[in-house]
């Protein structure tokens, strides 16, 4: 059975991605965010996993957005609640 105990920076995110909504809930932006929010600093490694992990939960879903001319042609992941 999947673990669905939340810790509070997962919580913490989650709130961030409920805030940001559709086509702005990306880690960098999400960062950005949870700085501007908390005032406290958090690497981008630490949004990466917490986010792969909650997607695991199944509090969220991702996709991969388009490609943009501002990221040189990448493609941002995008995540929305579940």
């Amino acid at each position: 059975m999947i673990e669905t105990k939340l810790g509070e920076f997962e919580e913490v995110l989650l709130l961030m991605v409920g805030i940001l909504g559709e086509n702005e809930a990306y880690p960098f932006k999400i960062a950005e965010e949870f700085e501007s929010q908390t005032g406290r600093s958090v690497s981008i490694g630490a949004v990466h996993s917490t986010l792969d992990r909650l997607e695991t939960k199944g509090f969220l879903k991702s996709e991969m957005g388009k490609p943009t001319a501002e990221r040189g042609g990448r493609r941002k992941r995008i995540f929305t609640i579940t």
